[in-house]
């Protein structure tokens, strides 16, 4: 039984393993190019079963080990071991479904609140106007509309409420020559510059950047009350609100990457990566700049439109001025209802800071909330079964200590020996789910990092008073428990001497 237990626990960690390789390789399906759902499943199978056999074997090859110590002969160490072998042995599948359990626990806490500080730290940068509203158009659109003069007409007069900008994207596809690629993975694999696979379908990539005129990015700065930039008529800059790409764009600048647009050769200019309130383009709940080309406004004329924003800073009261937005859009709504197919524009849309603050606010809560319950729950319901098992087998165990007892063994080898048996049994599958857990959240981090900063250290703070709190909590209770158990039937058997 000895040699099958000791292969089975080794054939687990090597699937164990061999998961956590296919896991930091290929990463997750929808976000990385090298995964696809079936490996992922057949990763998870693999992790699944590694862990019942790691269980399996795990008590036969410990106590193969520690026979080797001549500290496995002293006090009541082999009747620990047998101890801690036999509830192992009894209990595999339990222990390494808690282990599993236990996996998701943290996972899903650590997760989510790392989640909700790169939301935190995306809202914070993304909502830097009052208020934005937008038009986007088909593919096929010429004409770039003025939405703050629609609105006017029909008596919204955004002027009246604060500072206004007015700026258009274009797409590139008119604009680059064939020479040039504006696909962040040709710029990649051209420079030989790694893309994040968070941001291989991006539409950065898979569409191309778009592009702004440097008169509509000096307007939007300016209602900012940020100084504008200068470009020379051969230079180019990128403004972006992602933290995860931005190093690759650096490395793109610092490597001298030219554009040819429209006949001319365009250089990176000296401000590099622009990446202050500037960049948002737009107000939104999260960051959704993932790179834009900054062009002199003579290269941009024969560009295809994309979208059409009216960034305001208010002058007025937030409330009425909020009053005044919200009739423009109606207008442009009823705009888009009737004349905006003749115009080609699909979609007119919105967002106030306060809107945005609420979303994002909203958004967050939801998030921390299901993170924590699911996290606690679970740990609660690991902790439970860990504790009825250990119960349950201190009970059937008291005649071994009531009988070791009456041999003269003394009370404080039987604590430590009890201490010992319910400590293996709650930190065993402990060890395994953090193991399980680091490797998964090296990929998670690394794919929110993508979006924005993550804070590490409030995220585990939170996970590390969990189970403190609640499985430590568990621990000390079973022990105590058990103890009681134990002296119990001690007691018990002196009385009847």
């Amino acid at each position: 039984m000895t040699q099958p237990c000791s292969f089975l626990f080794v054939l687990g960690c090597g699937l164990v393993g061999v998961a956590y390789y296919r896991l930091l390789t290929w990463g997750f399906p929808g976000f990385n190019s090298g995964a696809n759902p079936l490996q992922f499943i057949v990763t998870t199978v693999m992790v699944i079963v590694g862990t019942v056999l790691v269980f399996f074997g795990l008590a036969t090859v410990v106590t193969l080990l520690l026979r080797r110590s001549k500290r496995y002969w002293r006090d009541l160490n082999a009747f620990t071991m047998r101890q801690v072998d036999s509830q192992i042995n009894s209990a595999c599948m339990s222990m390494a479904v808690v282990s599993l359990v236990l996996f998701l626990a943290i996972t899903s806490v650590t997760g989510g609140m790392s989640i909700c500080s790169a939301l935190n730290e995306m809202a914070r940068i993304s909502s830097p106007f009052s208020a934005s509203i937008k038009v986007i158009y088909t593919p096929d659109a010429t004409k770039v509309l003025d939405i703050q003069q629609i609105a006017a007409d029909e008596g919204a007069d955004l002027a009246s409420v604060g500072a206004t900008s007015l700026s258009t994207l274009y797409r590139t596809d008119k604009l680059v020559s064939e020479h040039t690629s504006v696909h962040l993975s040709d710029i990649g694999d051209k420079l030989g510059i790694e893309l994040p696979d968070a941001f291989k379908y991006a539409n950065a990539n898979t569409l191309g950047m778009f592009t702004m005129s440097l008169s509509d990015y000096n307007s939007t700065r300016e209602i900012l009350g940020m100084p504008k930039i200068q470009l020379a008529d051969d230079e180019y800059a990128i403004s972006c609100t992602l933290s995860g790409i931005e190093q690759f764009y650096k490395e793109m600048l610092r490597k001298g990457y030219d554009l040819e647009v429209g006949g001319r050769k365009l250089h990176a200019s000296k401000f590099g990566l622009i990446s202050d309130p500037s960049a948002a383009i737009e107000n939104s709940s999260i960051a959704i700049n993932p790179g834009t080309l900054i062009l002199p406004d003579d290269v941009i004329e024969t560009g295809t439109p994309y979208e059409t924003v009216l960034n305001l800073a208010y002058t007025q009261p937030t409330k009425q001025a909020n009053v005044s937005v919200k009739k423009a859009i109606g207008i442009l709504e009823q705009f888009q209802a009737g004349k905006g197919k003749a115009n080609h524009v699909v979609q007119v849309m919105s967002l106030t800071a306060t809107e945005a603050a609420q979303n994002g606010n909203t958004l967050s809560g939801l998030i921390s909330y299901l993170a924590v319950y699911i996290g606690f729950v679970l740990v609660v319901s690991c902790a439970t079964i860990l504790a009825i098992q250990q119960l349950s087998s201190s009970a059937d165990s008291a005649p071994r200590y009531r009988t070791l007892a009456e041999l003269g063994c003394p009370d404080r080898l039987l604590r430590r020996s009890l201490a010992t048996q319910i400590g293996v049994s709650f930190i065993l599958p402990l060890l395994v789910a953090l193991a399980h857990s680091l490797c998964a959240l090296k990929v998670v981090l690394k794919l929110i990092e993508s979006f924005g900063f993550v804070n590490l250290a409030s995220s585990s703070t939170l996970v590390l008073v969990i189970f403190v709190v609640v499985y430590g909590g568990y621990l000390l209770v079973t022990y105590a428990c058990s103890r009681g158990l134990m002296l119990t039937a001690i007691a018990e058997g002196r009385h009847a001497l």
